[in-house]
């Protein structure tokens, strides 16, 4: 049996469905992120959350090299693929899908290979539900190798407090067009426009 066949129907299905009106419905990000300098090797995990749909299958490429996928929540009835490059996960049991709910959940870990500064982010995404509909979804979380978990979380200077809030705006403001400033939460090695940007994405609680 070819189990690759129903992942490229329910995602294929997915993709040409429309969106909901109603706005975003889940959200997915990257969290337990590990990284070792000297090899290039770290592992990371995808991070769900949604409180009104089932999961029952997602796809995803990544700007960096995926050697393995294991699971967590995707577990019993799922299965895990790579297939050039891209990340497709599918489940073909009902009872198994990832359900709704107010709390987070890990999906799968990734192992993967990258340099120091190399930005990992989640590339052309469809999360799909139990009816094969596209879900609506926020996926703007980037990941820096080698920097810190939440680089826009910099004031004060002796080291941060947990959450991005007016102080590092103002400082931002404050630096403008400076380089070198600890302001530069996007390391580009200016403090403009791209770090207001920054701090507004990760605002509140961080870390």
């Amino acid at each position: 049996m070819n189990l690759i066949l129903p992942a490229t129907l329910l995602l294929t299905a997915a993709a040409f469905s429309s969106p909901a009106m109603a706005g975003i419905e889940a959200s997915v990000r990257w969290g337990d992120i590990a990284w070792d300098e000297a090899t290039g090797q770290g592992t990371m995990a995808v991070k769900w959350q949604s409180a009104t749909e089932q999961l029952a299958g997602f796809q995803f490429n990544l700007p960096c090299q995926v050697d393995s996928i294991s699971a967590l929540e995707c577990g019993d009835n799922w299965s895990l693929n790579l297939i050039s490059g891209v990340v497709i996960c599918y489940c073909d049991t009902a009872s198994s899908y990832i359900q709704p709910g107010p709390d987070e959940v890990g999906l799968v870990t990734l192992e993967f290979q990258a340099a120091f500064g190399d930005e990992i982010v989640f590339d052309q995404p469809i999360f799909a539900n139990d009816d094969a509909e596209s879900i609506d979804l926020e996926y703007s979380d980037s990941f820096l190798v080698g920097y810190p978990a939440c680089p826009a979380d910099v004031f004060p200077a002796e080291g941060s407090d947990g959450v991005v809030n007016i102080q590092e705006m103002l400082g931002v403001l404050a630096d403008w067009g400076s380089s070198g400033s600890q302001y530069d939460v996007n390391y580009d090695d200016i403090v403009d426009v791209s770090d207001v940007l920054v701090v507004l994405s990760s605002w509140g609680e961080c870390g």
